[in-house]
């Protein structure tokens, strides 16, 4: 299942892309908010679950604990995607593989109980929501890597 990184700092953008190297699974794309969901066809939008209350989720979400909602037809009609991935985070140090674990498993499980026409098959994010404000680009993707890119 692919995983979209956009944002619309050039630099971020290409840090990211150079500490990919060659994943498989992990794109990164430069451009935000409607404009990028819609131009990488991402069926969900992964969000912290601070975000996912601007999204109509709130839940008090443990670390690692995920849910999944619908975002609303006015939303899908401006180009976001049509599901919201929510997930609580916290400061420990292996908090992002939690994380994408809980992500991961929780994508999975949705699509094991939805028809196939509402499958979740390409999932976005912006950096932020992986920690590469206050963390080292490389060690971000090393955990993607290791952990979505399998």
């Amino acid at each position: 299942m692919p995983l979209v990184i956009f944002d619309s700092d050039e630099t971020t953008v290409q840090l990211i892309r150079k500490s990919l190297g060659d994943a498989k699974q992990i794109h990164v794309f430069l451009g935000n908010g409607p404009t990028a969901t819609s131009a990488c066809a991402l069926d969900a939008l992964w969000v912290t679950a601070m975000q996912g209350e601007r999204f109509g989720l709130s839940v008090n979400l443990a670390p690692g604990e995920c849910v999944i909602g619908q975002n609303s037809p006015e939303m899908v009609a401006k180009g976001l995607p049509r599901h919201i991935v929510a997930c609580g985070t916290d400061n420990h140090s292996n908090w992002l593989q939690v994380a994408v674990r809980a992500v991961v498993r929780t994508i999975s499980d949705f699509n094991t109980k939805h028809e196939t026409s509402d499958a979740i098959c390409r999932v976005g994010t912006i950096p932020e929501n992986l920690g590469l404000t206050h963390r080292n680009v490389d060690s971000v993707m090393t955990v993607l890597k290791g952990e979505w890119d399998v």
